[in-house]
């Protein structure tokens, strides 16, 4: 006989409100409705280790192969299908294609991690009283629009519950640093960045980096990162000396345990620059830095040299106009440097802090 869900009686009355522990974290973002092709499960729980009773509080995730969370719900009780008062959960493991089809890929559950039909994924229950986690035993095979787990298998409320034997490790739950978007605007001499992100985790900051050919970046400022946010946070940079011609533009984010990832570029041309100006970086510096001279200088060579505190020229060179130039400190000691730039009747002096 068909189980119509009219019958089931899900109940929340009594429960206490418990905090997901921040391995099931899942950015947060606006309600997008209904979720049509996301596959839905709800069940009952039973034992979960060995002899642990799940309880109301408690947490379940599903993750992906890659450590994702794609669906996290709380436990409650509930009642239906023969079933009296037993822990139970209703769970939405969304689909990718649910997802990309939302404005910006927000969601109220994980924007843009999500599942197609064949993917792999397990559950993983977190156990209030304890802090510990427990997975089921047989990884799930994801079925979007279908709705799986309830009632159990014969009507058993005893013996044919979901359980979850297999005590794990704390879940990576990866959520590295998701950006909405990464945005360059040139305004007049100068090129505003922007960029928005939806999550990070241990950000500890962002390097803006800039290029002339898109092969050698090198790094013009740094933004601090929000360290572990769920939230929806917007960034901004102004390059007050780009290149003349093509400027490449990417994002380093580091973590603060000195692990990277980068963005993708953002191409931005820029034309009408009549002033010279040059920019060293990084300043401070140890063991090298870049030299960047933008196109405003009158002659095709600008002449360089380093002086130290006492006014003596302890290094010199020639580059050209409208170039990025790498130049190795050797073993410059520590200290305060002027660094002065001459191209015809064109003269700059810049400091620069050698560590």
């Amino acid at each position: 006989m068909t189980r119509s869900l009219l019958t089931f009686v899900l109940i929340f009355l009594g429960a206490v409100a418990m905090a997901q522990p921040p391995e099931f974290t899942t950015p947060s973002s606006p309600d997008c409705g209904d979720f049509p092709n996301s596959m839905r499960y709800r069940t009952f729980v039973g034992e979960v280790g060995s002899g642990i009773t799940a309880t109301t509080g408690d947490w379940v995730a599903a993750f992906d192969a890659d450590d994702f969370v794609v669906g996290v719900a709380e436990l409650g009780v509930g009642s239906g299908f023969g079933c009296t008062n037993l822990p139970f959960f209703d769970l939405i493991v969304y689909a990718d294609d649910d997802l990309s089809q939302l404005p910006n890929g927000l969601c109220n559950a994980p924007p843009l991690y999500g599942l197609n039909d064949g993917d792999l994924y397990t559950m993983v229950l977190w156990d209030a009283s304890s802090g510990l986690f427990y997975e089921i035993g047989t990884p799930i095979t994801y079925q979007g629009g279908a709705q799986a787990g309830f009632p159990p298998s014969g009507g058993d409320c005893v013996n044919d519950l979901l359980t979850f034997p297999n005590q794990i490790d704390p879940p990576k739950n990866v959520l590295p640093v998701e950006f909405a978007h990464f945005r360059g605007q040139y305004n007049g001499n100068q090129v505003a960045l922007s960029w928005m992100t939806y999550t990070e985790t241990a950000n500890e900051f962002f390097s803006i980096e800039r290029s002339s050919d898109g092969v050698s970046f090198y790094a013009i400022g740094q933004i601090a990162g929000a360290g572990t946010s769920t939230e929806v946070l917007d960034y901004s940079f102004l390059d007050k000396e780009p290149e003349q011609g093509i400027n490449y533009y990417r994002l380093r984010q580091t973590d603060f345990d000195g692990s990277s990832s980068i963005s993708d570029i953002v191409i931005i041309e820029v034309d009408g620059l009549s002033e010279a100006s040059a920019r060293l970086t990084p300043n401070p510096a140890s063991g090298s830095f870049v030299l960047s001279l933008n196109s405003g200088w009158k002659a095709d060579q600008v002449d360089a040299q380093v002086f130290d505190g006492a006014g003596r020229s302890v290094m010199s060179w020639a580059q050209a106009t409208g170039s990025s130039q790498s130049i190795s400190l050797g073993k410059l000691p520590a200290g305060l440097y002027q660094v002065r730039l001459q191209s015809a009747d064109q003269v700059k002096t810049q400091r620069l802090v050698v560590r």
